[in-house]
C-alpha cells in the first residue's frame, strides 16, 4: 500500500484513454478502441485486465468485457476521480509515453536558467539515464521547432540558450499544444513536484 491507501500499479496513457472512451459511452467495441489506439484487441484485453486489477485491489467495481464489447456498468466518473487521485498521490505510477517524456523534458529545460545534468533530469523524471539519452534527439528536435536552442556540455549538462521572451513564447506554444492534444499530461505536470 502507498500513501492514500492505494495499491501500486503502473498506469499508461492508453489506459487513461480507454477509461475516457468508456466513460463517454455505455458500450464500446474492442475493435474500435484497438483501431483508435493502434494496438491489437489482445493488447486492449490485457489493458482492461490491468485496469480491473487496479480497481479490484482498491475496492472499486471492475469493467465488464463480454464478446469483445466493454460494458460500462460502473460509475466511471468515480473511476476517473480515483485514477486522477491515484496518479496525483503516486506520480511515478504513471508511465510517460515518449512524446510526453519529450514535453516534460522540454518544460523542465525551459524553466531552468542553468545547466541540468543528465543524471538530475533522469532522477526528476524517474527514468533511467539511458531512456533519457535515447529520447534526447527527439527533445532537441522539438526544442529546435519551438525556436529555441539546446546547449550541452560534457561536464555541466544541458540547458536552453534563449532569452526570456523566447522561453515564454515556447512555453505558451507547448501548453497550447498539450491543451489541444493531451490535457491529462498538463494536469499531471501541474500536480507534480518536478517543476
Amino acid at each position: 500500500m502507498l500513501g492514500g491507501g492505494y495499491v501500486m500499479s503502473i498506469i499508461y496513457k492508453r489506459m487513461i484513454s480507454i477509461i475516457e472512451d468508456i466513460t463517454e459511452r455505455h458500450l464500446v467495441e474492442l475493435s474500435v478502441l484497438a483501431k483508435k489506439n493502434k494496438v491489437s484487441k489482445q493488447t486492449l484485453k490485457n489493458d482492461i485486465n490491468n485496469i480491473n486489477e487496479l480497481l479490484i485491489t482498491n475496492h472499486l467495481q471492475q469493467l465488464s468485457l463480454v464478446d469483445d464489447i466493454i460494458i460500462n456498468i460502473v460509475d466511471l466518473v468515480e473511476v476517473k476521480k480515483f485514477i486522477n487521485d491515484y496518479i496525483t498521490n503516486n506520480l511515478y505510477a504513471y508511465k510517460l509515453s515518449k512524446s510526453e517524456l519529450v514535453v516534460f523534458l522540454t518544460l523542465l529545460l525551459i524553466l531552468s536558467d542553468d545547466y541540468i545534468t543528465i543524471n538530475d533530469v533522469a532522477e526528476k523524471l524517474n527514468i533511467s539515464r539511458s531512456t533519457l539519452l535515447n529520447n534526447l534527439p527527439q527533445c532537441k528536435f522539438y526544442i529546435k521547432n519551438l525556436g529555441l536552442s539546446l546547449k550541452s556540455s560534457s561536464n555541466k549538462g544541458i540547458m536552453i540558450l534563449s532569452n526570456e521572451l523566447d522561453r515564454r513564447e515556447a512555453m505558451i506554444t507547448v501548453l497550447k499544444q498539450q491543451l489541444r492534444d493531451n490535457r491529462f499530461i498538463l494536469n499531471l505536470a501541474a500536480k507534480s513536484s518536478i517543476f
